[in-house]
């Protein structure tokens, strides 16, 4: 990070102070960010699939900032928890009121399926060797991620609850009618 700012080391803990500092104040704006990629989701699963992959491509350092997290504090608090529960509970939230729609199952717990997307999103980011050793690409790898959209959009295609049958003239517009 100091690289990238062209910055030393030392300047940088004394614009930020201590190491958790830098951390925590990353880790704010990152959340800001989210909450509001997270609003700006389409309602439609496969475009929300795509919009999150295309948005986390585009930030990997946000999946290694999680894991660090995650490997540092486990199931101890977190900074922002509360925000962060709230947060993804408007996720959740959005979900719910997407199955009301009728373009997702109804009878799936949200709360998993908002941890299912997450994952079908991040997972390949997050574990670049095991993506590779599977697909042969790397997730950094314009084609993995070009494919990645097109299986996304597929999966929820799948995942979309079956549409009552309507007759085929109503289908075509015509009502029914000639």
């Amino acid at each position: 990070m100091r690289r990238r700012a062209r910055i030393n080391k030392r300047m940088l803990y004394h614009y930020f102070g201590h190491k958790d500092d830098l951390f925590r104040e990353i880790l704010r704006r990152k959340l800001e960010e989210r909450v509001a990629w997270a609003a700006a989701a389409p309602d439609d699963p496969g475009e929300t699939l795509t919009h999150w992959f295309k948005l986390a491509c585009e930030d990997m350092d946000w999946v290694r900032l999680i894991e660090w997290e995650a490997l540092a504090v486990g199931d101890g608090p977190l900074l922002s928890e509360a925000e962060r529960r709230r947060a993804f509970g408007s996720g959740v939230d959005k979900l719910r009121a997407v199955q009301a729609k009728g373009l997702l199952p109804r009878d799936l717990d949200p709360r998993h399926l908002l941890l299912a997307m997450l994952g079908l999103t991040t997972f390949p980011l997050a574990f670049p060797q095991v993506t590779r050793l599977v697909t042969g690409l790397s997730p950094r790898d314009p084609a993995f991620q070009r494919r990645r959209i097109e299986f996304l959009r597929r999966f929820a295609q799948c995942l979309a609850p079956a549409r009552a049958a309507s007759p085929p003239a109503a289908r075509a517009g015509h009502g029914g009618r000639r």
